[in-house]
This record gives C-alpha cells, structure tokens and sequence, in this order.
C-alpha cells in the first residue's frame, strides 16, 4: 500500500491526469475483496493529495475558458473522439471515428459483462481501471483544451494515453467473446485477458 501511494503521488505531480489515478485504484480497491480494507487509507491519501495539487493553483492565462465546451458541444465530443482515435491514425477524421468505434464496443462490452457476467468483469476490473482513466483524461482533457480546436486533440503527446484505451479496450471484448461464447476464462490462457487474476 505504502509503494501504491508513494507512486500515485509522484503520478499526481507528475502530470494533471495523475490525479485519476486516485480514482481508478480505488475503483479496484473497492472491487477486489482482498483490498477493501485498504481502500480508507487510500480514499484519505487521495484526498489530501488533491487538495494540496490545487492550493495556489492558477489556471494558465493563456488557456481557454473551462467552460467552452458548452459553448461548443459538437466540438468537445469530436475533441474527445480524436483523443481516444489519435494512436491508432493522425488522421483527424479517421481518430475521430476510430476513437467512436472503440468508445463503443467498450461501453457495448463493459454493459454485457455487467449485466449477464459480473463475474468476468470483475476479474478483469484492473482493465477496467485503465479504459476508465484514459476516459477521464480524454474527457477532462477536451474541457480544458476544446477551445484550441479540435485538432489540438490529436496532439502527438496523447498517443500513450489514447493506446492505453486500446489495449484496455481489446482485452473487455476479448473477455465479452469468451463468456459470449462460454471459453474457458483462467489465469492459463495467457494472461493477456486478465492480467488482474493473481
């Protein structure tokens, strides 16, 4: 726990969507029986660690409003499209229909899973874990940055985060095709489907 906190912080000073890190550990704190116990001392961690990121804190001048995605709500779900797409193509309507696509089978996936094989979902909640970060980066990103254009979604430096999602993405439809299909699900295959298993 003491190595799990002490890399959350360093995640959270290290780059603003280090603060989810906080929020989708604890997701998996609070899935896993064997972690519950711990997921108070994390919860508190946390919640310091995000007070004290803020204290002084001062939005950039040069940014655009935080509310420009009102203003512009085609634009900000575009913006996040291609953040999502933006490994997999550079280009920006090619992103913007990969990143609907995985949107979509992820949500479609995820949905299936919970509703007719917890069981399985539960077992792959670290992968979870991972689309659920890169969806809030992705989201909080485009709040921050819409007002730039939407091609500023497709910047180079969101690629690894934008794999991230598609990787996390492969794996709940994996996971969705084998209980679809009632495959065997076990920590022997490889460990490409539920690296969360041990």
């Amino acid at each position: 726990m003491l190595v799990g906190i002490s890399s959350a912080i360093v995640g959270t000073y290290s780059l603003s969507s280090g603060l989810f890190i906080w929020v989708v550990c604890g997701v998996v704190l609070l899935v896993q029986e064997s972690s519950k116990k711990y997921f108070l001392i994390w919860a508190i961690s946390g919640l310091a660690a995000i007070v004290l990121y803020f204290i002084g804190y001062d939005k950039p001048s040069h940014h655009p409003s935080l509310l420009s995605f009102i203003q512009h709500p085609y634009e900000y779900l575009l913006y996040v499209l291609v953040y999502l797409g933006r490994s997999l193509s550079t280009s920006l309507n090619n992103s913007a229909m990969i990143g609907l696509l995985l949107l979509t089978l992820f949500v479609a996936s995820f949905i299936y899973l919970a509703s007719y094989h917890p069981g399985h979902l539960k077992r792959s909640v670290r992968w979870v874990a991972i689309a659920l970060y890169s969806l809030l980066t992705a989201a909080t990103t485009g709040l921050a940055r819409v007002g730039f254009g939407v091609e500023q979604g497709g910047a180079s430096r969101y690629t690894t985060i934008s794999m991230l999602f598609v990787l996390s993405t492969i794996v709940i439809v994996t996971v969705a095709i084998m209980a679809c299909f009632f495959l065997p699900f076990s920590p022997t295959m490889g460990h490409l489907p539920i690296l969360s298993s041990g």
